[in-house]
């Protein structure tokens, strides 16, 4: 791996899996993993992750360092022949938990689409103030700051994009219900 693409996963990895470390520790923990083996684990995923050929493919990487974690984790137990019971139990939990089937991954993803789709019909600065809030996860105060208004306005313009942006996904099912009503009686089929 060339040095530029080695500082592109680098960050990669910073961005979008390292603020999970602590999550998958805790659920390491939770399994009775070792301070070490979770250590081993841990380090582990962050050396498959440096040198998987790309990472193009990884459109959730909180959950496939979760897997991941999870997968090592298995290996490791099986190899060492000890496993006790209760950590199969909280395996089994935590991968029902975790991991949501392919059809609400898939009915998710269109529901993320047809929200953003929405968004650019809101104001510029509402806009904006709602993708920090629920997108980037910044504070009120983070906000205000970065945009120079105040907290009130940060509020108020997140509590209108919210009730605006439902309204509209109302009328948006409830046009997508006619149509399929319209449908369903033969009218689009004409």
């Amino acid at each position: 791996m060339n040095r530029d693409r080695l500082r592109r996963r680098a960050g990669w990895v910073a961005q979008w899996v390292i603020p999970h470390e602590h999550r998958v520790r805790a659920w390491l923990r939770a399994s009775r993993a070792s301070p070490e083996e979770a250590d081993e684990i841990v380090q582990d995923c962050y050396c498959r992750f440096a040198t998987i050929e790309s990472v193009e493919h990884i459109e959730q990487p909180n959950i496939y360092f979760f897997a991941m974690a999870r997968n090592l984790l298995i290996r490791t137990r099986k190899r060492a022949k000890i496993v006790p019971i209760e950590s199969i139990v909280d395996l089994q939990d935590a991968l029902v938990d975790d991991l949501p089937d392919p059809e609400t991954v898939a009915a998710d993803r269109h529901a993320l689409a047809k929200l953003i789709a929405l968004l650019p019909d809101l104001p510029e600065r509402c806009r904006r103030i709602l993708e920090m809030r629920k997108f980037d996860g910044l504070s009120q105060r983070e906000i205000a700051a970065a945009l120079g208004v105040t907290e009130s306005v940060v509020e108020n313009d997140v509590q209108f994009g919210v009730r605006y942006l439902r309204a509209a996904w109302r009328d948006a099912e409830y046009r997508a219900d006619q149509a399929m009503q319209r449908f369903g009686e033969g009218g689009a089929r004409r």
